[in-house]
């Protein structure tokens, strides 16, 4: 039978993943259409497989391979072709540009001005290595180390009304990331109002040690959406909580992964 066998078509005579393994003793660990298979699983006509080698690494490039083999080739060109913005890289931020990438968005747009403390390490998606970093330059670092085929462009740069519209020229979704309620308005009334294809989608209420059932998403408007639960702002007895912090963040980057594959309604 014929088979793909790390980007490559073959004719393969293996009647399981084990038959195959052994057909390739340099591979230990065998992903079959985008997932692990075990050594009686059976091979079949067509089956795209990728071998884990046993210095850890892949032949070529998996991680798009994967995502399409799993999410379907018309669904993925739509994510890996996708430019989203994030704008402010803490708690929210970070986390929300971790999950995109993971999930496939070929195109982001990260900005922050801010540096990296021990006091972020509670809830934002840094390590102990990346304190006195540029956030944005951290969350680049990151970004590449988990998904090296994603383009990621970062600003070191305090996001203004005078540079909104230069850093996210281009973005067909903008994640509002910000602690400040200004800076949340300036960032939503400027793109709503210069940019009629971006969709905004912000957040507002993740502090507290309250249920993560209260955090939800809806659509004020066409162009913008809001997770949180719109109430709890961090406050001294109810500060911010990795755990409901990245509940929100979920809500933000697969809003704007729904945004980004037409599926608007909420």
């Amino acid at each position: 039978m014929r088979i793909t066998l790390d980007g490559i078509q073959v004719e393969c005579d293996a009647k399981t993943v084990g038959d195959l393994l052994m057909d390739h003793p340099d591979g230990t660990v065998a992903i079959v259409n985008g997932r692990h298979m075990t050594s009686d699983d059976a091979l079949r006509e067509g089956d795209s497989v990728h071998l884990l080698h046993g210095d850890g690494t892949f032949r070529g490039q998996l991680s798009a391979p994967l995502l399409s083999e799993r999410y379907t080739e018309p669904v993925f060109d739509r994510i890996s072709n996708a430019r989203v913005g994030i704008a402010g890289l803490g708690g929210m931020g970070s986390h929300v540009a971790i999950a995109l990438a993971r999930s496939g968005v070929g195109h982001l747009v990260v900005v922050d001005f801010d540096r990296v403390d021990q006091t972020n390490l509670n809830r934002q998606n840094y390590s102990i290595h990346d304190v006195g970093k540029p956030k944005s330059e951290a969350t680049a670092r990151i970004l590449a180390s988990v998904s090296p085929g994603t383009d990621v462009v970062h600003h070191d740069v305090m996001i203004t009304r005078d540079n909104v519209h230069d850093l996210f020229s281009g973005c067909d979704v903008v994640c509002e990331a910000f602690d400040d309620p200004a800076c949340k308005s300036m960032l939503v009334e400027e793109l709503l109002s210069s940019d009629p294809d971006v969709v905004i989608v912000s957040c507002s209420g993740m502090a507290g040690f309250g249920s993560p059932n209260g955090i939800r998403t809806i659509r004020p408007m066409s162009r913008l959406y809001v997770c949180g639960d719109g109430e709890t702002d961090a406050s001294t007895g109810a500060g911010l909580v990795a755990s409901r912090v990245m509940v929100c963040a979920g809500h933000v980057a697969h809003t704007a992964i729904r945004v980004i594959l037409g599926e608007t309604e909420q």
